[in-house]
């Protein structure tokens, strides 16, 4: 598995191009400048298959219907994200795009555990609400794409449409639960890895007073 980064728009939204061993192509929320993550996909000779949201705000999917255009890919997303991708509103879409009714269909809807494959790439859906109500977190192999739930030190705002801080509490923690370590890639900002989270976000809260002085 290759991973490229891109960091597109003013809210600098990682947008994630994951690379099977066939060069076949997984997007992850391109919220912005399709031209842009088209180019790199054909310096990479990649081949689009397919585009994951892990949530429904615009600044993840603004490139969606043009990459969609382009390549024919198939658009997935969590089931329960559904209404905020079907409404520029809830979206914010209708702030800031030409197209007031900025709105998705996706292909394929995924709920908890539930996977889409990639050749040899598995992608499986964990529920991760509090951002959003219907957030996801991707796994694939030993990464997790946590979209904006969970960021290095930190943790995704609760304050729009969807949002409650009890749900995002309760789905870091369960991100913490996961066994192992895992390579972090989040929605904006530089990579982690979950262990080090455990550690030292404070959202999280897995350290206590003793351990952490």
């Amino acid at each position: 598995m290759k991973i490229v980064t891109v960091a597109v728009g003013p809210l600098a939204t990682n947008c994630y191009l994951i690379l099977s061993d066939k060069n076949n192509a997984a997007v992850i929320d391109p919220g912005f400048n399709a031209p842009l993550l088209l180019q790199h996909l054909h310096s990479l000779g990649a081949r689009v298959q397919m585009i994951l949201l892990t949530h429904g705000h615009y600044d993840h999917m603004g490139a969606v219907r043009q990459l969609q255009q382009e390549t024919g890919a198939r658009l997935v997303a969590g089931k329960k994200e559904l209404p905020m991708l079907r409404d520029a509103k809830m979206s914010l879409a209708r702030e800031v795009f030409d197209d007031p009714e900025y709105v998705l269909a996706p292909d394929v809807l995924l709920e908890e555990g539930e996977s889409v494959q990639l050749d040899e790439l598995t992608f499986t859906c964990i529920e991760t609400p509090g951002h959003t109500e219907g957030g996801v977190t991707y796994r694939v192999g030993g990464a997790l794409f946590t979209g904006d739930t969970l960021f290095k030190e930190s943790a995704g705002r609760t304050d729009l449409y969807g949002g409650d801080y009890g749900k995002l509490k309760a789905s870091l923690a369960k991100l913490a639960a996961l066994e192992g370590d895992f390579a972090v890639y989040p929605g904006h900002g530089d990579a982690t890895t979950l262990e080090y989270e455990r550690q030292t976000n404070s959202y999280i809260g897995l350290q206590d007073y003793d351990t952490y002085f």
